[in-house]
């Protein structure tokens, strides 16, 4: 028995979504590790900050309270610059979900979750971090018609 040829549109889809995966489990592996990462800091930070109450007076009593700041206002900016990177992938997931749906049309389209929320509210992408005008993935303009997403 021999094997059917294979497409050049087949072998398309197959790579295409070795990357989506590929790219989904990135996003979720850091998701995970950036809660963790800002569980840590601010554990760390109320460590210090509560050890503190504990020093006599002088030069000194102000160090662990101040330390404990830089320490919780460091992993705060990590906390954010991790989610730019997310957001980076999950644009570079909504543009391979269009090309799959372009190359394998269907009604409803067969990937869509990333594609439709790409559109962010003003807290998410605060939270989650601005959106670079260049990817720092693929080296490419992201989409230039929502010149008002920072």
């Amino acid at each position: 028995m021999s094997n059917p040829p294979v497409s050049g549109r087949d072998v398309e889809v197959q790579v295409l979504s070795l990357e989506y995966q590929t790219l989904r489990d990135e996003v979720l592996t850091r998701l995970s590790s950036r809660y963790q990462f800002l569980g840590f800091t601010t554990a760390a930070a109320a460590l210090l900050a509560t050890g503190s109450g504990n020093l006599v007076s002088g030069p000194r009593e102000w160090l662990l309270p101040v330390l404990a700041g830089v320490i919780f206002v460091l992993g705060i900016g990590w906390f954010w610059y991790a989610g730019t990177i997310i957001v980076v992938l999950s644009k570079r997931i909504a543009e391979i979900e269009n090309r799959i749906n372009d190359i394998v049309p269907a009604d409803p389209p067969l990937l869509s979750w990333e594609s439709s929320h790409q559109r962010r509210t003003l807290v998410d992408r605060w939270v989650y971090g601005y959106r670079p005008r260049t990817s720092r993935i693929t080296g490419t303009q992201t989409d230039k018609s929502r010149p008002s997403d920072p």
